[in-house]
């Protein structure tokens, strides 16, 4: 208990600085050190919110005669890539939590139950998630990038 309480005592200041720095420019000084998984979550919630609640539709998306169609294709566009976003930052952050695991001694285990740490577990498995997180990010790079530049002149509301 008393750790805690004591490192809200040392954090708070730079809590309080880290709140100012993203006020004044967008980004705090703590968010470089992991950047892309900042933007990640930054450009999912803001596709994600532009989605439920935007009432625009770029023109290369809008079709007069199904107008409804149209506004819910662009929605579901936005979706999509902000779901890609939020992927790729857990599956960064997850890596980040494994590679930690693994020059600690324990390993982290993906399966159906999620993630979860044993011990001493057979290096095949290691090879088995390394190839999982080379596809999820090719998939982003490939995939989610592309789109997102296809639309980033039209991210208005």
């Amino acid at each position: 208990m008393f750790k805690y309480i004591w490192n809200f005592i040392i954090m708070f200041p730079k809590e309080i600085k880290w709140f100012i720095q993203r006020g004044r420019r967008g980004y705090a000084d703590c968010d470089i050190w992991e950047f892309h998984t900042y933007l990640s979550d930054v450009i999912s919630g803001g596709l994600e919110k532009l989605s439920k609640e935007g009432i625009g539709c770029p023109e290369s998306f809008y079709d007069e005669k199904n107008e409804d169609e149209s506004f819910q294709k662009w929605k579901d566009e936005l979706s999509y890539i902000a779901k890609g976003f939020s992927d790729y930052k857990d599956i960064v952050l997850k890596n980040s939590k494994l590679s930690e695991m693994v020059y600690s001694g324990h390993e982290m285990i993906f399966d159906e139950v999620g993630f979860h740490y044993e011990p001493e577990v057979p290096e095949w498995k290691y090879k088995k998630y390394d190839e999982f997180i080379k596809v999820e990010k090719k998939k982003f790079q490939e995939d989610i990038i592309p789109r997102f530049i296809k639309i980033y002149d039209n991210l208005w509301d």
